[in-house]
């Protein structure tokens, strides 16, 4: 039972875990001319995959789960392929997109919303 458990732990500390911010971080992104007094918080709306090059229009749909105050979505992708995960802000129009480790082959997302406020977690492996 012991040896089970370690495989566990070490299974889970190999994984990528993205926590989306529950605002858009303009703190940290590139923004065209001086954008000082016109930026204001954005809300976190939803998550997403995607494959192929940075900004790309490659969206994966996954094994979608309703559950309870949200939805549960498992995507599957190739070892070595481009991936990325989009944290969507707004109606649609943000994104932050960070990078999928290229060696994971599956992510799984945790979008919940209660309120107004929305959450979404991925844990890639």
């Amino acid at each position: 039972m012991k040896a089970f458990l370690i495989f566990l732990a070490c299974g889970a500390a190999n994984a990528q875990v993205i926590e989306c911010p529950p605002t858009f971080p303009y703190e940290q992104a590139k923004l065209a001319g001086d954008s000082k007094g016109i930026v204001r918080p954005t809300r976190l709306s939803g998550g997403g995959a995607y494959f192929g090059e940075l900004g790309g229009q490659g969206e994966l749909q996954g094994d979608r789960k309703d559950v309870k105050g949200g939805v549960d979505v498992q995507f599957g992708f190739h070892a070595g392929e481009q991936k990325w995960f989009v944290c969507g802000y707004g109606q649609g129009g943000i994104g932050s997109w960070r990078a999928i480790d290229a060696k994971a082959t599956t992510c799984t997302m945790r979008q919940r919303r209660r309120g107004d406020v929305t959450t979404v977690r991925a844990e890639c492996k």
